[in-house]
């Protein structure tokens, strides 16, 4: 369906899985629904994890392989521009997958 603004992008959601996760939120921005989204994604895939027998579970943990690095890198990245960088500012550009 087409969405023209962030409004049919809730409404079209509710129809989902994922409709209860923006009920909450009265002012909605891309950010917001990326950011909620995300962490529908996360709390599936670790559910998913979590149920799974091998060789799914094994295949579900090469997945974060990818965002375990990522978030080494950005942890290196950030330290050696910055070596006064705070651990919190850290965490919130990590990918909770990783």
């Amino acid at each position: 369906q087409q969405c023209e603004n962030l409004e049919d992008v809730k409404l079209n959601l509710q129809e989902t899985d994922y409709g209860n996760f923006l009920q909450n939120e009265t002012k909605i921005s891309p950010s917001t629904v990326r950011e909620k989204c995300l962490d529908k994604l996360v709390s599936e895939f670790e559910y998913l994890r979590a149920n799974a027998d091998q060789p799914l579970a094994q295949f579900l943990d090469f997945i974060t392989y990818d965002y375990m690095i990522d978030n080494v890198m950005l942890i290196l990245k950030a330290t050696l521009s910055n070596p006064n960088v705070t651990v919190s500012s850290l965490i919130e550009q990590a990918h909770p997958l990783g």
